[in-house]
C-alpha cells in the first residue's frame, strides 16, 4: 500500500521510505494504528477504534505523530488528528501555493510585492507597540498536577473573587479530581470563572512534534450549588484520557 513516499508492508510490517531507502519496523500498536487507518483510508477513524484495549489515547497521538514525521513535510498533510472525532489518512496530499507571488487574481509585481510587505512590517511595528504597555496578567492559582502515569500538568486559574479562601476551596475540589485521572494528555489546563461563578472556561494545550493540540469547554451551571465534576465528565470532557 502506497502512502505518499512511502510503501506499508503489512507482510513484514514495515513502513519504508522509498526516497530515503530506509525502513522503520513497527511494533504491534503502531502496526494496529496504521492499519485501520489504511483500511479507513479517506474517512475519519474515532479514537475509539484506533486504541488498542491496552493503549492510552497519550500513545496512539504520539504514534500519529510519529507517523506524520516520518512522511516528510511533502507528505504529512496526508494524515491529519482531529479533536474529539479520530484520526484520517487521506488519499492526496493537499497542495500548497508553489510562489508567494502569487494571488487569486494572479501573479504580483515586484513593487507589489515590496508594498505588501512595507504595510505587514509597518502593521506589526504598530501591534508591538500597543502590546508593549501590556503588563502580565497574573493567574489567581497555579499548580503543577502530576497524574498517575506520571504526567505533568501546569493548571491555571483566573477568577474575579476577593475572597482567596473560598476560591482556594473550589480549586482544590478540583484539582482533587483531576489528580484522580489515570492519564492527562495536556501540558496545561487554563480555566476562567465568570464573575457570577455560573459559568467558567477550560482551554487545555498539547504541543506535539508537529503543532499544538487545543481544547475548549464553556460550561454554564444554573446555580451555584448545582454538582458538575465527575470522573466521567472529566473523561466526557477529554480532561482525562
Amino acid at each position: 500500500m502506497q502512502i505518499g513516499c512511502c510503501w506499508f508492508d503489512r507482510q513484514n510490517k514495515q513502513l519504508i521510505d522509498q526516497s530515503k531507502d530506509i525502513s522503520w519496523p513497527l511494533n504491534d500498536q503502531e502496526y494496529w494504528v496504521l492499519e485501520q487507518l489504511v483500511l479507513h483510508r479517506g474517512q475519519v477513524v474515532s479514537i475509539h477504534q484506533l486504541k488498542l484495549p491496552s493503549m492510552h489515547r497519550t500513545t496512539m497521538i504520539k504514534i500519529v505523530d510519529s507517523f506524520i514525521h516520518f512522511l516528510g513535510k511533502e507528505h504529512a498533510s496526508l494524515l491529519e488528528y482531529i479533536p474529539d472525532q479520530g484520526v484520517i489518512l487521506y488519499k492526496n496530499a493537499t497542495s500548497q501555493p508553489s510562489s508567494l507571488m502569487m494571488s487569486p487574481l494572479g501573479p504580483m509585481s515586484y513593487s507589489q510585492y515590496l508594498i505588501v510587505m512595507l504595510l505587514v512590517i509597518a502593521g506589526c511595528v504598530y501591534a508591538y507597540s500597543g502590546l508593549s504597555t501590556t503588563s502580565h496578567i497574573k493567574a489567581d492559582y497555579s499548580e503543577q498536577i502530576l497524574s498517575k502515569q506520571g504526567g505533568l500538568t501546569q493548571l491555571l486559574v483566573y477568577a474575579a473573587d476577593d475572597e482567596q479562601d473560598k476560591l482556594n476551596e473550589k480549586i482544590d475540589f478540583i484539582v482533587k479530581h483531576i489528580k484522580s485521572c489515570d492519564a492527562i494528555i495536556w501540558q496545561s489546563i487554563t480555566l476562567a470563572l465568570s464573575s457570577d461563578k455560573l459559568s467558567f472556561s477550560l482551554v487545555m494545550k498539547q504541543q506535539t512534534d508537529a503543532s499544538w493540540l487545543y481544547h475548549n469547554v464553556k460550561l454554564s451551571r444554573a446555580y451555584l450549588d448545582q454538582k458538575w465534576l465527575s470522573a466521567e465528565w472529566l473523561k466526557e470532557v477529554h480532561i482525562c484520557d
